[in-house]
Formats: structure tokens, C-alpha cells, sequence
């Protein structure tokens, strides 16, 4: 029995998106935990006094329990964001059974999703009142048909209708026993056409090396196993999946192997797009690189030009007064007097025009800048 609880636990734990789950047993006001999955699975284990305390008082609920400095501390550690809590009782026994179940998504248990569960978790109280010694045998086999196995087939069956993902049965084989109908549509088949295939025949045949592997650690070890699977659609298209798969022991050595595979194949082409536009980020990075140093080394060569264009005015303004001053000075000597000699007169003439020469050339030069800088 404890087997059936704890695979349905896991499996109401992937349906709901939980990143933890516990499952309680109380017991005339006393606590105990009989299987947790996820993080802090001892969590409970030293909190059930303040359960009992909660519970007696008929004040258990997902706020009361968050409330619990214990819980209050773990949820932070591990963005525990909501909780959902249901109590099972069987019948008018004072015994209880309480799910607990943690989300790191807010809201993540909406009346719209548990409403997809829900028939899941009621089924834990047929399966607990099988493994209850104060039960009648003839409750036991009003609940179970007389035997497990009807328990079994209600699971599975609520696990089916709730699903919106691809649920699925194999034999120890490979060979698959059962499959929803919402999951089959996800690779554009009818469950009729894909029931008694072998599921490598389903995969891409570059996934099946990585398929076979993942199977391999299904069958060796009783844990969930998390792996992609590339399976092929009715129609040669790639379907991408997330499984999360599990042995389950039957009577014997017989085992079946039960999956649930999410379509992650949209977020995977959003992670592609993300790395393409990743790289074109990259290069248009590096280009502004390459920009911003090109651009740094025209502003240091204009920056040299204004320094030399600066200096260059200084030296020019200088040249220009040396032969304008020469040029007044010699003018206002000649006009100043009359009886100058004339070989006097003819060299101050002479320093006159050789002075306007070469300020005419000055000029020029100042010109040309202009025109180059233009």
C-alpha cells in the first residue's frame, strides 16, 4: 500500500506543479509523517506539535501552517510561495490523513488547477481504508473489488482524465500498455493506434542512445528519473518532451513503468530563438566596440588637430605682426622725411616690399588651412 501512496503522492505532486509534498497520519491528536518528496523532506518531522496543536484546535490551514516559524523559514529558503493542505478522514474513525503540498508558482492552487487533481487525492482514502486494520473485510471488498489492483486502475484512470500532459503505461518490456487521449494528440495520433507499439518506435533515432539510458536508470533504481525525449509525430514532426518516469513493482517480478511528458518543445525553440538572438547581441557588441574605439581615436586626432590648429594661430598671429610691423615702421620713416636720401629711400623700399611678400605668403598659407579645413 505504501507503494501506491507514495507513487500517487509524486504523481499529484508533477501534475501540480509542486516542488514538495508531504503526506501526515493523525492518530488520536498525534502526527506523523508517512512519505514526503522534495525539498526539506524532514521538514515535518520536527514540526508535528505544532500540527497537532493546529489541528486539535480545528485551525490547520495553509495560512495557520505558514505561520509555523519553522515552515515560515523553510518557505523563504526555498520560495515556497503557496501551499495546498486536504484532509482525508476515514470515516468516523478519529484517524486523518493530511496532504501537504508546496508550489514555488503563486496561485498555483487555484480552484482551476486542483480542479484537475482533485480526483486523485480523494482516491488516497481508498487506497488508505485498504491498508487500515480496523477495517472490515467486507468494507475492504465493498472499496477494492477484492483486490489492489481495482485501487490501482482508479488512479490511473482519474490520472488520465485529469492530465494535460502525455500519460503513459509500459510493460517491463517497453511495450505501451496505456496512454491518454490528450497525450497522444500531442504527437497527432489516436491512443488506439499507439497501444501495444514499442515506445522506441515513438522516438527520434537520435534520442533513442539518451532514451535507453534513461531507462536503463528507471529499471535499476525505484526513484522518478527526469529526462528529455525526442518522439516523432504521426506526421514526421519533433516533438519535444519532458518525461518523468517511475517503476512500479507488481506482484512477483513484474513491473510496469509509468510516464508523465510535458511538451516543452515551444520553449525550447524560444530558448534557440534566445540563443540566435544572443549571438547577434554579441556581434552588434562587438561592433559597437569597435565603434566607440574608432571613435575615441578620431576624437584624440581631432583633438590634436585643435591643439595644433591653436598653436598654429598663436605662431601666425605672431608672424603676421613681425613683418606688418616692419612694414609701418619703414612707411612712417620714408613719409616722415622728405629729405631722405635716395639710396636710403630705395632700401626701406626695397625691406618694404620684401616684408609685404612675405606676409602676402603668410596669408596664403592661412588660406589654404581654411580651405582644407572646410
Amino acid at each position: 500500500m505504501i507503494d501506491i501512496l507514495k507513487n500517487t503522492l509524486e504523481i499529484i505532486g508533477k501534475i501540480s506543479n509542486s516542488s514538495a509534498g508531504f503526506l501526515l497520519k493523525s492518530n488520536s491528536g498525534r502526527i506523523e509523517t508517512i512519505y514526503s518528496f522534495g525539498e526539506c523532506c524532514g521538514l515535518f518531522d520536527n514540526i508535528q506539535e505544532s500540527i497537532a496543536k493546529l489541528k486539535k484546535s480545528g485551525e490547520l490551514s495553509q495560512e495557520k501552517l505558514f505561520k509555523i516559524p519553522e515552515v515560515e523559514k523553510t518557505a523563504g529558503i526555498n520560495s515556497w510561495n503557496s501551499a495546498y493542505l486536504k484532509e482525508l478522514q476515514l470515516g468516523n474513525q478519529e484517524i486523518f490523513y493530511i496532504i501537504i503540498l508546496f508550489s514555488k508558482v503563486i496561485d498555483n492552487y487555484n480552484e482551476a488547477n486542483v480542479a484537475q487533481y482533485i480526483s486523485l487525492v480523494d482516491n488516497f482514502r481508498n487506497i488508505i481504508n485498504e491498508g487500515n486494520s480496523n477495517i472490515t473485510e467486507s468494507e475492504k471488498e465493498t472499496l477494492t473489488g477484492g483486490s489492489a489492483s481495482l485501487n490501482g486502475k482508479q488512479i490511473m484512470q482519474s490520472l488520465f482524465e485529469a492530465s494535460e500532459d502525455l500519460v503513459f503505461i509500459l510493460n517491463k518490456d517497453g511495450y505501451i500498455k496505456n496512454v491518454n487521449e490528450y497525450g497522444a494528440a500531442c504527437i497527432d495520433y489516436e491512443t488506439s493506434e499507439i497501444s501495444g507499439l514499442h515506445f522506441v518506435e515513438l522516438v527520434a533515432s537520435k534520442n533513442k542512445q539518451v532514451l535507453a539510458e534513461s531507462f536503463r536508470k528507471i529499471i535499476e533504481d525505484d526513484k522518478l528519473v527526469t529526462f528529455e525525449a525526442i518522439l516523432m509525430s504521426k506526421f514526421g514532426n519533433e516533438i519535444i518532451f519532458q518525461m518523468n518516469c517511475k517503476r512500479i513493482i507488481e506482484e512477483g517480478n513484474s513491473y510496469n513503468v509509468i510516464g508523465i511528458g510535458k511538451n516543452i518543445t515551444e520553449l525550447r525553440n524560444y530558448e534557440e530563438k534566445i540563443k540566435e538572438l544572443n549571438v547577434r547581441l554579441l556581434e552588434a557588441n562587438r561592433i559597437v566596440s569597435i565603434e566607440k574605439q574608432r571613435s575615441k581615436r578620431q576624437k584624440a586626432i581631432l583633438s590634436e588637430l585643435n591643439r595644433m590648429k591653436s598653436e598654429f594661430i598663436s605662431n601666425i598671429s605672431h608672424e603676421l605682426r613681425t613683418p606688418l610691423a616692419s612694414i609701418i615702421g619703414f612707411s612712417e620713416t620714408i613719409s616722415s622725411d622728405p629729405n631722405m636720401p635716395e639710396e636710403m629711400r630705395n632700401e626701406f623700399n626695397e625691406i618694404i616690399l620684401n616684408e609685404g611678400k612675405r606676409l602676402a605668403k603668410l596669408i596664403n598659407e592661412v588660406l589654404d588651412i581654411s580651405r582644407l579645413e572646410g
